[in-house]
């Protein structure tokens, strides 16, 4: 039996640890490695081989790494895949959600945890169009649970372990920066492991919030139905403390603590493609509630729904490389 079920309730303890654990990864790469936790960029650019391929590798490894320990070891109960049959649905919501999240540079978590807590007004834009958009596909196609949501709360000696969780972490990474200043671990090193420890965190908040069940997403996309909120406690957890975490330290920083510089977007111009982006990943994550995130924590269950969705979605990132190239081929003619 699986220590931790997640399904068929709306669960509050558990989500808002996950979304904790999310806000964790999100400021810690930022701080640390002056990097933006933005999945679908993370997955682009590490498929691309660019310049700072390797530590997005390792952090991919990471997600991935404990997403296979998850459900291979019976710890977490993962659900059937919704349709599961139907792989071809699968298959072109990957390719609208690679599609999508390319042309409007993010998704949930690019724009939404890392972006909005930076008060972007761009992501505030992209996940407005990205947001509404997968509510109306939801709630037209009836996604939502057909069963009622009942309200899950752990006793203390059920939740007790599980806030340790996010305080692990935080010591590992305080740790990082302990021997970093006292020279014990040069800062490549430090670097290196910040992005492991990132994917790690990332994929258990994705397990811990419910993002990574079809029923949690889908359930709070269609507000029609039987409504599930866990998903709201992701915002307070994992988007909220970085609001202000975000202005009282990295604000203050000129670089950080182990690299050069800031990779951190600048942009504020509000382009047509920032919004047909978001519309176009909204219905793929309105339809099936998989984006890039959840979508990689399941892949090591190896089952023909998800493969059908991650390769595709790869499809979908590269068919938007090869339009922007036509594009500009064009209007140079």
């Amino acid at each position: 039996m699986a220590v931790l079920d997640l399904g068929g309730a709306f669960t509050p303890v558990e989500s808002l640890i996950g979304g904790i654990l999310l806000g964790i990864c999100v400021y810690y790469l930022a701080a640390y490695n002056g990097k933006v936790t933005g999945i679908s960029g993370i997955v682009s650019s590490f498929i691309n081989l660019d310049e700072d391929y390797v530590w997005r590798g390792i952090f991919l490894i990471g997600m991935i790494g404990t997403g296979a320990v998850a459900f291979w070891t019976g710890l977490v109960q993962f659900e059937n895949f919704k349709d599961g049959e139907k792989w071809g649905h699968y298959a072109l919501a990957g390719v609208l959600v690679g599609f999508g999240t390319k042309m409007g540079m993010g998704c949930t978590s690019g724009h939404m945890l890392c972006g909005l807590s930076r008060l972007s007004v761009r992501s505030l834009v992209a996940t407005m169009s990205f947001f509404s958009t997968a509510v109306l596909v939801a709630s037209y196609f009836e996604r939502g649970n057909d069963l009622p949501t009942s309200v899950r709360i752990p006793s203390a000696t059920e939740a007790l372990p599980l806030f340790a969780v996010p305080v692990a972490f935080i010591v590992a990474f305080e740790t990082l920066r302990l021997l970093h200043s006292r020279n014990a671990l040069p800062a490549h090193l430090a670097f290196l492991v910040t992005a492991l420890l990132g994917g790690i965190a990332f994929s258990l908040g994705l397990i811990l919030s419910g993002m990574v069940l079809q029923s949690k997403v889908l359930g709070f996309l269609d507000p029609f139905k039987h409504w599930d909120p866990s998903l709201l406690m992701v915002v307070v957890g994992g988007l909220l403390p970085n609001v202000v975490l975000y202005r009282a330290t990295i604000c203050k920083m000129t670089a950080p603590l182990f690299a050069n510089k800031f990779a951190i977007p600048r942009k504020t111009e509000i382009e047509w493609k920032l919004m047909a982006g978001g519309v176009l990943f909204g219905l793929g994550w309105g339809y099936l509630g998989l984006c890039p995130g959840p979508a990689l924590v399941n892949l090591p269950r190896f089952t023909p729904p998800v493969l059908f969705f991650a390769g595709a979605m790869i499809v979908g990132m590269r068919l938007f490389v090869g339009y922007s190239w036509l594009v500009k081929k064009l209007k140079r003619e």
